[in-house]
């Protein structure tokens, strides 16, 4: 069995022909099917405004503008956050407050609440599919939050009678990157969505003269078309391997990443665990499975905290022990059964 990829976008080879069809119309830039895909993620996330965009790094930039904070506001962020937010901010003139995260791996509301005084809003990300099942704790907060679904898209909490909680329900405005390895990818870009009127005017007003620069491609946005259309397939597809991966890490001595509830439905884009021995250890120990592996948090913002432990004390497993694992639907059989072996084996 060849090396597994450790990520593999979800397109079968029929979806191109959308992608071919707008080719021949000879349409490719910022045209209707990015009106189109715009609309679809509108009905995907209930919102009633969106804008795509050709980098994940302008829809940071424009989603924070559009709050209208003055310069040198504080935002959260969870420290587990990827490190480009820090950038966005900076370019935004605004300052970052990093914040621990909780027990479900999200950022502390407890955090949050002992800087409440000078934060102004929240940059709120939402790793390996995690999403909170109420939001009653972080709206009492009473900050504008900008939510960050490039992770979480599709997932969702459901428990008999109880309103269904999903990925974008949360936020004053939500954003989501759309890259090659993101949940619903166009090969690259990001997505700003958003019902509030009052911010719909700032944003439209900074991006007037730059729309035909910064806005997402006909040729791009018709692959995500394509990939909204197909997200509650993959996304049951994607849960029928989280709970066979989930049975196998039972029998182990590591600790599923988040929420593993039956009431809770993840889009699960990778799996994580957090493993007791050193994680070079089980890279290692994987590679003779033919299984990739890799550390979770490397590109985030805690990766420079790694030992601030009485800063951070939530976040040092995740940072230091966390491991992510394939979970794409193309996976072959045989491929999941060495991931069972693997997951079955972690200490």
């Amino acid at each position: 069995m060849a090396s597994m990829r450790f990520n593999k976008p979800s397109i079968y080879r029929k979806d191109m022909d959308s992608v071919l069809q707008t080719m021949v119309e000879e349409e490719i830039g910022p045209g209707e099917r990015k009106k189109e895909y715009e609309k679809c993620y509108r009905e995907l996330i209930k919102r009633d405004y969106a804008f795509s965009f050709r980098t994940y790094y302008d829809t940071l930039y424009y989603a924070l503008k559009s709050l209208n904070l003055e310069d040198g506001s504080e935002v959260g962020i969870s420290v587990l956050s990827p490190r480009i937010y820090l950038d966005a901010i900076k370019r935004a003139s605004l300052k970052a407050v990093i914040l621990d995260i909780d027990d479900k791996m999200l950022l502390s509301v407890k955090d949050a609440s002992k800087n409440l005084r000078d934060l102004k809003a929240l940059l709120y990300f939402e790793p390996c599919s995690q999403i909170p099942r109420t939001h009653d704790e972080i709206k009492s907060l009473g900050l504008k939050i900008i939510e960050d679904i490039s992770e979480s898209a599709g997932s969702y909490w459901e428990e008999g009678d109880t309103p269904r909680v999903s990925a974008g329900d949360l936020g004053d405005i939500v954003i989501s990157r759309s890259e090659e390895d993101s949940i619903i990818s166009t090969g690259g870009g990001g997505i700003f969505l958003t019902s509030d009127e009052i911010i719909v005017d700032r944003f439209s007003s900074s991006i007037f003269d730059l729309k035909k620069f910064i806005g997402l491609s006909d040729l791009n946005a018709s692959l995500g078309i394509v990939q909204i259309g197909k997200l509650d397939m993959i996304q049951k597809r994607r849960e029928v391997i989280f709970r066979r991966y989930l049975s196998s890490v039972l029998k182990s001595n590591a600790k599923v990443f988040g929420s593993s509830s039956i009431d809770f439905h993840p889009s699960a884009s990778l799996f994580q665990v957090i493993v007791e021995s050193k994680p070079e250890e089980i890279i290692e120990f994987a590679k003779k499975y033919q299984v990739v592996s890799k550390r979770s948090y490397t590109s985030s913002v805690g990766e420079r905290y790694k030992e601030d432990y009485e800063r951070f004390p939530q976040a040092m497993a995740a940072l230091n022990r966390s491991l992510s694992f394939p979970i794409y639907p193309f996976l072959k059989e045989g491929e999941l059964d060495a991931l069972d072996k693997v997951l079955s084996h972690l200490h």
